[in-house]
């Protein structure tokens, strides 16, 4: 067996309220990470002018999108968990990857200004 595929039956083995908050606390990795560098990258382009919404609104639809997969592949309906799969294992090992990678951005960016963002 893979070794997404034994992350996805870790997972899996945990009560559907800890799969619902797995898949939330995945997508908000992702929300988080795409945010930072999108800021990151609109920073150094347009130093003098103002960011639009646009870019938030894009990454909240991308975060909910993110969140659905995840209800699919790890949450699954009411009284039917799905079964491990190597889709799933590289969604949650890539969304725990991204976690702490927005983790870690926050840090560094609170260490570097002085302060919270």
């Amino acid at each position: 067996m893979s070794i997404p595929m034994r992350f996805a039956g870790r997972i899996l083995r945990f009560n559907r309220l800890v799969r619902i908050i797995i898949a939330f606390v995945i997508a908000l990795g992702w929300a988080l990470l795409l945010t930072m560098l999108s800021e990151m990258i609109l920073a150094q382009s347009a130093a003098n002018s103002q960011p639009s919404n646009a870019i938030f609104y894009v990454f909240v639809i991308v975060a909910l999108l993110i969140y659905l997969a995840g209800w699919r592949l790890i949450v699954g309906p009411a009284g039917n968990p799905p079964q491990p799969t190597t889709t799933a294992g590289w969604y949650s090992i890539l969304g725990v990857l991204a976690f702490i990678a927005a983790i870690v951005m926050v840090i560094a960016a609170i260490v570097i200004t002085g302060q919270p963002i």
